[in-house]
């Protein structure tokens, strides 16, 4: 009965407008007979059957325009009502007072309105003809006789009404055509949204209940083909709303409509099917249309967006996040743990949750006899409710050289990644995943220490899937990270393997290094006693015989002995530069903070006072301060200075400098003279052991001293260089190093 009260609507505007006229004119002939027929039976109680006879016909006749109107037959209920209109005050103006009855000047003048509105201008002209040839008939009626009315001419009514149902029928043209006009621009303005609306990404739409209780869509504008890829009568054919509901999204459906039951406006954002199999993603707006006086709702209006594109890119966002989240744990549980095995089933757990697969596995390769690559699954994670696969015995030393297969090893073999869909597979591909049911699968090459190590990858057996980029790279970081926690645990393999035999090593060191310091205490016991005591016979004998001998011997035996006692001499002075210099190598080096500069001027006052050089211009750089052994030190400036003082005893004008170079990057000592210096050609065997630059007649020596100061040097982490030409003296620069362990 609800669906009765309200004037059916129709896509075209001009129809829908007729419709409405049409049914509330319908409505008041249907209502009106009603107090009309109970009025005239208390009036006359004795016309009661003609009078119920009357509203009966009356009222089928509305009712069955009513129905016609309803089955969408406008134009033709139209019709009729106006033809029912005419013919009523047709017959009650014949049966009456012809022109001169109310019916007819002002009942013919009310059809052609009504038939205006309903019909429209050529309607109401119509009428207006048919009225003036009813009046015609009329006059001529009463001319002849068959209507006698004892009055004024009729005439005098029947002229009025050439002019007042044509200016009737001209002013209902005109509001009918001021009513076309805005229609018009209502349908200019809504194409103009329609077209609009088209190229946006979301639709409009308005649903009603029916008469049982349904909600049925009674209009959609916009972008609907585009969402849906149907037409609205095709999405209602193919079941409607609910029937494109991705399944998982019907329960978030149901608590929508219980809001909007309740008369609370809805926002959601769900999943449909397109027409093409797609799932899209959907914002749905939607306000309830509440009846008031039903308490109940009556309807829906709201707007369907596509938000397939943002919601995509969120989804790429947050899982190209949570792969990035699964890649820095990997790294995370390599640097903190050293378990090798427990860390890469980590790294497949969360890697393989992140990307969303089925399955996560790595395969050690090995090359086979034959030179070809073998495959051995040595790790794998499933998801929930997939089987592991580590104990197949397909998946141990299986090719990898497989017909059909080749392009996944050559890019494998180059270090490039598999990438593969079901659709992208060749069919030899597709025969040999099939047999898993694999549908996608992603693999990349692990390297370690630069060799082929292995495979890491991924497979989908739910469904296809293009693999992104973000996922491809992480699976290339995370390749990479194995690759060097594996090289990591092997190099630990070997450290340990070596921290196994250290121990053994070090005892043995120390063994041969007690061995090598016996050696040396040995080596200076015999220096100290068993080359000194014949020396000593030697020198002592030699003096005795000169002494005692001495008018018994000649003169050049005189001269011989002379010079064996000074070779005795020389030889044990030479023995203590010995013992001296091997004692240099024992013992701890003690840094200490020593003042180079007031040590220097202690030595030179020494050798001042042994051997005076009262023209000596001395440049002694003050405050260089140092940190080195306080022994070791002395025993290096006094072998350098006392060369320096040596080789400038020939000179008139001596110069000695004692400075530091502070721009070097550590710092850098020197000692220069103006003596008779050396040639640069013979600098590399300046500090080796009796190597000496001038003869002993020139300048005496044992060969010994600048071995000392490199020896000193050396304990010290240091190094000593020197500069000189011939004639022009010497410059010699050495660095004390860092403290180090000894």
């Amino acid at each position: 009965m609800r669906s009765w009260l309200t004037a059916p609507i129709f896509d075209d505007e001009t129809q829908t407008h007729q419709a409405y006229m049409l049914h509330v004119i319908l409505w008041a002939l249907i209502i009106i007979p009603i107090p009309y027929g109970i009025l005239s039976i208390i009036v006359d109680p004795q016309s009661w059957v003609n009078t119920l006879v009357e509203v009966v016909v009356g009222e089928a006749i509305n009712i069955f325009l009513m129905v016609l109107l309803r089955r969408g037959h406008v134009r033709l209920a139209a019709i009729l009502q106006s033809l029912a209109f005419w013919s009523f005050f047709t017959v009650v103006a014949v049966t009456g007072s012809g022109v001169r009855s109310p019916a007819y000047l002002l009942g013919y003048v009310v059809v052609i309105g009504i038939s205006g509105l309903i019909l429209g201008a050529r309607g109401s002209i119509g009428i207006t003809i048919l009225s003036l040839i009813s009046g015609v008939g009329m006059l001529w009626a009463e001319q002849a006789g068959w209507i006698v009315v004892e009055s004024v001419s009729p005439f005098n009514f029947y002229i009025p009404s050439l002019v007042l149902f044509p200016v009737s029928a001209i002013l209902q043209n005109l509001a009918f055509n001021s009513i076309q006009r805005a229609l018009n621009r209502l349908r200019v303005n809504e194409e103009r949204y329609r077209i609009i609306s088209s190229m946006a990404s979301d639709y409009m739409f308005f649903t009603q209940l029916d008469t049982g209780e349904k909600l049925q869509v009674s209009w959609v504008a916009g972008a609907f083909e585009l969402i849906t890829g149907y037409t609205k009568e095709e999405y209602e054919a193919s079941g409607g709303w609910l029937a494109h509901l991705h399944p998982d999204d019907r329960e978030q459906d149901q608590r929508d409509m219980v809001q909007l039951y309740q008369n609370k406006p809805v926002t959601t954002e769900i999943r449909t099917h397109h027409r093409d199999g797609s799932l899209r993603w959907v914002r749905v707006y939607a306000q309830p249309v509440w009846d008031d006086k039903a308490g109940k709702l009556a309807g829906i209006y709201g707007a369907v967006q596509d938000i397939t594109e943002r919601k995509t890119a969120e989804e790429a966002l947050w899982k190209r996040d949570s792969i990035l989240e699964a890649v820095t744990f990997s790294a995370e549980q390599f640097l903190k743990s050293t378990d090798l095995d427990a860390n890469i089933n980590n790294v497949l757990a969360r890697l393989g949750a992140a990307m969303q697969v089925t399955h996560a596995y790595i395969f050690v390769s090995q090359q086979g006899p034959d030179g070809n690559w073998l495959n051995s699954m040595r790790y794998e994670w499933a998801a929930p409710g997939y089987p592991l696969e580590l104990d197949n015995p397909e998946f141990q030393n299986s090719p990898m050289d497989i017909k059909g297969f080749e392009h996944y090893s050559e890019l494998l073999n180059a270090g490039e990644p598999y990438i593969g869909s079901y659709s992208c597979f060749s069919a030899a591909e597709k025969e040999y995943l099939s047999q898993w049911g694999i549908k996608a699968i992603l693999d990349m090459p692990i390297h370690v220490n630069g060799q082929r190590w292995g495979i890491f990858g991924f497979d989908d057996v739910e469904m296809e899937r293009e693999w992104s980029q973000p996922e491809v790279e992480a699976l290339r970081i995370a390749s990479n990270l194995i690759g060097v926690a594996i090289a990591r645990a092997e190099a630990d393999k070997e450290i340990r393997r070596l921290n196994a035999t250290l121990e053994q090593r070090v005892h043995e060191r120390t063994a041969q290094l007690e061995a090598a310091n016996a050696e040396l205490e040995s080596f200076s016991y015999s220096v100290s006693h068993d080359l000194r005591a014949p020396l000593r016979a030697v020198k002592s004998f030699s003096q005795i015989l000169r002494q005692e001998y001495a008018e018994n011997l000649p003169e050049e035996g005189h001269d011989l002995l002379a010079r064996v006692i000074i070779a005795a001499g020389e030889m044990g002075e030479k023995i203590d530069g010995l013992l001296a210099l091997s004692r240099l190598s024992q013992g701890r080096v003690n840094r200490i903070r020593l003042n180079l500069s007031q040590m220097a001027y202690e030595i030179v006052d020494t050798l001042q006072a042994a051997s005076p050089k009262p023209n000596l211009s001395l440049d002694l750089q003050d405050g260089i301060q140092v940190q080195a052994d306080p022994t070791l030190l002395r025993t290096m400036l006094e072998n350098l200075l006392g060369n320096a003082w040596k080789y400038t005893s020939q000179t008139d004008r001596p110069m000695i400098q004692l400075g530091l170079l502070d721009d070097q990057s550590q710092p850098v000592y020197y000692i220069r003279d103006n003596g008779v210096g050396f040639d640069m050609q013979y600098a590399d065997k300046l500090f080796g052991l009796f190597q000496r630059l001038h003869r002993d007649d020139e300048f005496p020596g044992h060969g010994i001293g600048l071995a000392t100061v490199n020896r000193i040097i050396h304990r010290h982490n240091g190094k000593i260089w020197a500069e000189s030409a011939p004639g022009q003296g010497a410059t010699f620069y050495f660095t004390l190093g860092k403290e180090r362990d000894e």
